[in-house]
């Protein structure tokens, strides 16, 4: 507790000269965490990956009402990415009722470090919903096939 002979000012001079080095500190580990995200998300977008796929890291909430944190691979803001989100929602409604979502470089920090040991879950994730995502489009391309042709019969050879 402050002493009640330190004014106001002054306690406020002293808190900001001990925040400035840590509000540093924060900063540059929040780079440093940001490289291997980066480079994660990189060898992810080399994969031409265009689905997605979210895996939850935390979840809060009791008998009514929920609240979890995600981490993902989505199209946020017109870019595909690793991403954060969180999702909040009462189980009463089918939907929830608030969603937020950034890349993870832009999201907050306290979501940050929690989502990154859960990125071999995310990439896990992945596989699995890409190999639905492929059977999925193979089925509607054979069903796509007979109607295409009914539209532009292939040309026969003379």
């Amino acid at each position: 507790m402050a002493s009640q002979d330190t004014s106001a000012p002054d306690r406020t001079a002293a808190a900001l000269a001990l925040l400035k080095p840590v509000a540093q500190q924060v900063t540059d580990a929040a780079s440093e965490l940001s490289r291997p995200v980066a480079s994660i998300e990189s060898a992810l977008k080399r994969l031409n990956i265009g689905f997605e796929a979210w895996v939850t890291y935390k979840k809060l909430g009791d008998d009514e009402d929920y609240l979890h944190w995600d981490i993902g691979y989505s199209r946020v803001q017109r870019r595909w990415g690793i991403c954060l989100r969180t999702v909040e929602g009462s189980v009463i409604s089918a939907d929830p009722d608030h969603i937020e979502s950034w890349h993870v470089n832009e999201a907050p920090l306290y979501l940050r470090s929690g989502a990154v040991d859960m990125i071999p879950d995310l990439i896990e994730a992945l596989a699995k919903t890409g190999a639905k995502v492929a059977t999925k489009l193979t089925a509607a391309a054979a069903r796509a096939l007979p109607v295409a042709e009914t539209v532009s019969p292939p040309k026969v050879k003379k």
